[in-house]
């Protein structure tokens, strides 16, 4: 992978910041998503199948906007399903890269793999295009306020849930690969 490759993701990057610097205003950010997948397509990383969910994903935000309340109902289940099939990478079309091959961090964990996904963002910024009002500007302390108490909420409920199902277990260790490790 070249250095190259990195230009979609970083527009991404770029992309998501405005949003949270300047809030919504597609304007701003919607030129980059382009330029993102753009230099996706044209360094292979998608390809022209990739267009499928990504209509998808528009004609439901298109539908949502209707007057019939049977139209909004299937257009939110389309939105809903096309999100959840980009979240499992159900769609063929998406090429991403690997940043690293599944490895083991330690002797008794599952093997893990780190890739950059094109398909995941398309998600978070149609929720955005779509419901602008998620984008809305809020004071700092409105935004960490309410960051905070579902952070904490979220917590209190799935930490015992997953520690007492055995999903989790207490073991701290430092893998090799990074500096603090002995």
């Amino acid at each position: 992978m070249t250095l190259l490759h990195f230009l979609p993701f970083t527009m991404l990057f770029a992309a998501a910041s405005l949003l949270a610097i300047l809030g919504f205003a597609a304007r701003y950010y919607l030129p980059i998503l382009l330029i993102a997948y753009g230099a996706a397509a044209q360094l292979e990383l998608i390809t022209v199948w990739a267009v499928l969910p990504m209509t998808l994903l528009g004609l439901a935000g298109w539908g949502m906007r209707a007057q019939r309340r049977s139209v909004r109902l299937l257009a939110h289940l389309a939105f809903v399903g096309t999100a959840l099939a980009l979240l499992l990478h159900r769609f063929a079309g998406f090429n991403n890269p690997m940043v690293f091959a599944s490895q083991a961090l330690s002797a008794d964990a599952l093997p893990f793999a780190l890739y950059l996904n094109l398909d995941k963002p398309l998600i978070g910024f149609s929720l955005l295009l779509i419901f602008p009002l998620l984008a809305q500007r809020m004071s700092i302390q409105k935004t960490l306020g309410a960051a905070m108490v579902s952070l904490i909420a979220a917590m209190a409920v799935m930490v015992p849930l997953a520690i007492s199902w055995h999903v989790v277990a207490w073991q701290p260790k430092w893998p090799e690969m990074t500096a603090l490790c002995c």
